[in-house]
């Protein structure tokens, strides 16, 4: 399909209700491949590339690597491709770029799954706000120091020991997932900019928005910032609810994806029950 006046490279599998997978920094649709492999459940599972990630990261533009722009990718996708209103899941990044898609064009969204999202914008509580930003610095600080240095592979191992709070998470990886994170490393400097910082641009009353049934999810071990985070959108979103995966660090999807596949059927499988408790 087009997006952009691009090529945006997807994959999909499966018949029935159609369910859109965001991928988060460093990683690209190959990064859901064990929730692929894994579902048990019906579904028409789509997998999109966002710009300039993986195959894509050699023909784009830097200066469109940006929120808006993944922003306008995921809803070019829905609407060109899909037959909305959709069941979208995020990850990380992804899952504040899915958070944002739901409050800026609802009629696109039927339901919300958002996994350890970072936006924190839209937190007004001063001190919460702190608490998030400090760990945030925490976090990043070694990944800063390795783009500074000219070493983004290294930023990467950085990064995903960081997230999960954690040394050694990702020298665990086997090398084929090791290489998928790192065909993305020339993303890492980009991700420090003002167009694609972490801190992304949503209020409170962009929140308020977000109708439809959402499902806030972090891990037992999720750091200070992702468990804030998910906590205070729980506050706002209208019809949201908190769900703790027990065991799980950040990167749960490619860790342990029998258990975060059964958290996104439980999530699916109330939506029409939540949908018609909140009066839709």
């Amino acid at each position: 399909m087009m997006s952009n006046n691009r090529a945006l490279c997807y994959d999909e599998v499966g018949q029935g209700e159609e369910i859109v997978f965001v991928h988060g920094y460093i990683s690209d649709r190959r990064i859901w491949s064990q929730v692929r492999e894994h579902w048990y459940d019906s579904g028409h599972l789509f997998f999109p590339t966002l710009e300039g990630f993986w195959e894509d990261s050699l023909e784009f533009r830097e200066s469109n690597f940006s929120v808006d722009n993944h922003i306008e990718d995921i809803v070019d996708f829905l609407e060109k491709v899909c037959t909305p209103p959709v069941h979208l899941v995020g990850w990380s990044y992804g899952a504040s770029l899915v958070l944002l898609v739901a409050a800026r064009r609802p009629d696109l969204v039927k339901s919300v799954f958002a996994y350890e999202p970072g936006i924190s914008s839209f937190v007004l509580d001063k001190k919460i706000l702190q608490q998030i930003q400090r760990d945030r610095v925490e976090m990043a600080g070694p990944a800063i120091g390795a783009v500074k240095a000219g070493n983004t592979k290294e930023a990467v191992k950085y990064i995903v020991n960081g997230a999960c709070n954690r040394e050694g998470v990702f020298e665990d990886f086997d090398e084929e997932l090791k290489q998928r994170f790192f065909d993305n490393a020339s993303t890492v400097p980009l991700m420090f900019t003002e167009r694609s910082a972490p801190n992304l641009p949503a209020s409170s009353e962009d929140l308020k928005r977000i109708l439809c049934p959402v499902t806030i999810s972090y891990g037992e071990y999720a750091r200070p910032a992702y468990r804030l985070v998910a906590k205070e959108a729980a506050k706002i979103i209208p019809n949201s609810i908190i769900q703790i995966i027990p065991g799980a660090m950040h990167v749960v999807p490619v860790t342990s994806p029998e258990i975060f596949l059964q958290k996104i059927i439980e999530h699916l499988s109330g939506v029409d029950r939540r949908a018609v408790s909140n009066g839709k």
